[in-house]
């Protein structure tokens, strides 16, 4: 037996060898020259920009309180009951029907003082009654103005032709007058206009609200335009 490894191993030769260093130098160079146009080119100048920062919008300012010189009804205590009145003459014709009115059958329980309901609003002719508040949306028949005079432009404010506004608060009693010293301005284009206004409203005339068909003392909210005409 022989073994390969045996045998007697031949030198290259001189051109073999030169031959083999040029394949190579060929093969090295051409895969070179592929790669180097696989690179991604500059497509431009990448401009120069800025951050900027946005402040957040402030908070809102908080709702204005209530307010405090008048007493506004907020839950009503408990007081009293309805009572129907004896029939003695007869009706001949239909009286006018209130769609707006509600009717409790507890209100005629007769449990409390007489003149209330059962829900807590009393009747007007009590002292907590005439000395309590109540706002439009407490009321079954809020106030409605019967007569208002139009307010008096004053002169100067008319002559640099200037319009306004007056925003303001005031209680109407039950007997449909402005109670006085409940006039209140909460908001006015011009102090000019603020007298004029309050001069209209307590010398106008209302339909004072109601509750269960009897007046009571409601706070209102009235703005007073001026306009050139």
């Amino acid at each position: 037996m022989r073994l390969l490894e045996s045998g007697k191993v031949r030198s290259r030769s001189f051109l073999q060898t030169l031959a083999s260093g040029v394949l190579h130098a060929f093969v090295i160079g051409g895969a070179v020259y592929a790669t180097a146009g696989a690179a991604p080119g500059v497509l431009g100048e990448i401009e120069e920009t800025s951050m900027v920062f946005l402040n957040p919008p402030p908070p809102r300012a908080p709702a204005p309180p209530p307010p405090t010189d008048v007493i506004v009804s907020e839950v009503p205590v408990p007081h009293g009951f309805q009572t129907v009145p004896a029939v003695l003459d007869i009706p001949t014709t239909i009286p006018p029907v209130n769609l707006g009115e509600r009717f409790d059958p507890g209100d005629y329980t007769g449990t409390g003082s007489e003149g209330g309901r059962r829900d807590g609003v009393p009747g007007p002719d009590t002292a907590l009654a005439r000395s309590e508040t109540y706002l439009a949306a407490e009321v079954d028949e809020p106030v409605t103005p019967v007569l208002i005079p139009s307010p008096r432009y004053p002169p100067a404010l008319r002559a640099a032709a200037i319009a306004g506004e007056v925003n303001a608060q005031y209680v109407v009693d039950t007997t449909g007058r402005v109670e006085p010293g409940s006039w209140k301005v909460l908001r006015s284009s011009h102090d000019g206009f603020r007298e004029a206004a309050r001069e209209a409203v307590e010398a106008g005339r209302f339909k004072p609200a109601r509750i269960a068909g009897r007046a009571v003392r409601q706070l209102v909210q009235q703005t007073i335009r001026f306009a050139i005409q």
